[in-house]
């Protein structure tokens, strides 16, 4: 499997058994990683090694999502919240502009807590279908 930054970090975890222990497990487990001598098996072996592999990068890509949309969600709570009310706080997002002398960090828009909740929450429809889109080109192409 080619490695990019939506494929190198796993989350699941591997546990490598030899096969009579598997009965003296005793939390449940997802993958079973095992080798086997006999050469007319090896591409059971080697399937399972694929379903895993794919297996990890799948639901890692999917945890990543979930956890970038989940903070979209918390984002569009925390600035709707009385405490955003406040004239004087401002969501502000910063960009880097070319300067007299050398690049700033510039204030490109500012906005009080109901915008910048709206916004937030207007994301997460979009975030959603990259989402999808990510899987689905995982899927393909794996």
């Amino acid at each position: 499997m080619e490695q990019t930054s939506w494929t190198e970090l796993n989350f699941i975890e591997r546990k490598s058994l030899p096969f009579f222990d598997i009965e003296n497990e005793k939390r449940e487990i997802d993958f079973i990683d095992f080798t086997l001598e006999n050469s007319e098996q090896k591409w059971i072996e080697e399937s399972n090694k694929l379903v895993m592999d794919f297996s990890g990068v799948f639901h890692s890509i999917y945890l990543r999502w979930a956890v970038t949309i989940n903070g979209l969600n918390v984002a569009e709570e925390k600035y709707r919240s009385k405490e955003w009310e406040n004239p004087l706080k401002a969501f502000v997002v910063a960009g880097i502009r070319n300067g007299k002398e050398s690049p700033e960090i510039v204030h490109l828009r500012q906005w009080n807590g109901k915008t910048a909740s709206e916004i937030h929450k207007s994301s997460i429809p979009m975030l959603a279908g990259w989402a999808f889109c990510n899987m689905y080109h995982t899927f393909l192409h794996n």
